[in-house]
């Protein structure tokens, strides 16, 4: 059945087998167009992220613009790239969904939680490398002896949120709108992970909201800050200057790519500080 799909595809562009990836990919790059696609098959938590991020982009287009020009302007100054060591596009959004979530008031809600009584759990299953699993033992019962053999188990994990626009205009959205432009929203996002995100103390985390969520900082002049929705508090100590939750995949750190005084992760702090100086001038 998937060959049937992918090869008249493949006759229109260059397919490559990347089998470093989290779950197995084929990455598309049409010709004429030079459009990159990635092809993945029972990968239903993938789907499930991108609803979510696409329900966030129909509440408030500031979003829909932010995510698009910060994804463009982090590509061009070479900060995209979880290969290569830097923060992967996904990880990228992730910041400011929670960064909008965090604003007074906020731009967008917390999704994810339950405000309604017939809000049911939503299961679906996702596909797990067995390097990955937290137990010992259980890397141990699905391993194989074949090094070139990548084995993969299931996972299942609650993926509800809420997604009529009705239901989060009315529930979900706060009382009070914020009325700041998009230029205005860019230049406090960049201030923000410039000056008041501390990494060894904060996790990016859009899915948790109300006061079991808040994290209490300083910002650089001293003034206590209270952080709600989207941070929480970073318990241990890690190697990730940006320790970020997957909206599903609780255990997995989209921002793991990126390691503490690393060159990637210098590099994506000075451009972070150009970028809030060019909006300063």
């Amino acid at each position: 059945m998937c060959s049937k799909i992918i090869s008249p595809v493949a006759k229109k562009g260059t397919l490559t087998y990347v089998p470093a990836s989290r779950v197995p990919i084929l990455k598309f790059i049409e010709n004429e167009s030079g459009i990159a696609v990635d092809f993945n098959v029972n990968n239903l938590l993938g789907i499930t992220n991108s609803n979510l991020i696409f329900t966030y982009t129909q509440i408030d287009q500031r979003f829909h613009i932010m995510n698009v020009f910060i994804k463009w302007w982090a590509k061009s100054v070479g900060i995209i790239g979880a290969a290569y060591g830097y923060l992967s596009s996904y990880a990228m959004t992730l910041m400011i969904i929670a960064f909008l979530q965090n604003t007074e008031p906020p731009v967008l809600p917390c999704l994810q939680e339950r405000l309604l009584r017939d809000q049911r759990q939503q299961t679906v299953y996702y596909p797990v490398s067995i390097e990955e699993l937290d137990s010992k033992r259980r890397r141990h019962n699905y391993s194989t002896k074949d090094i070139n053999k990548k084995v993969y188990c299931m996972y299942e994990t609650d993926a509800f949120f809420e997604k009529d626009l009705k239901v989060i205009q009315q529930f979900y959205m706060p009382k009070e709108e914020n009325t700041k432009s998009v230029s205005q929203l860019i230049y406090d996002f960049f201030y923000f992970y410039v000056y008041e995100f501390e990494s060894a103390n904060m996790v990016i985390n859009i899915k948790e909201a109300g006061s079991d969520s808040v994290v209490v900082h300083k910002d650089k002049h001293g003034n206590t800050i209270q952080r709600g929705a989207g941070f929480t508090q970073k318990f241990h100590r890690d190697r990730f200057p940006f320790s970020i939750v997957d909206p599903f995949e609780v255990q997995r750190n989209p921002g793991c790519s990126v390691k503490f005084h690393s060159a990637a992760h210098k590099k994506i702090i000075a451009q972070f500080r150009a970028a809030l100086d060019k909006f300063s001038d």
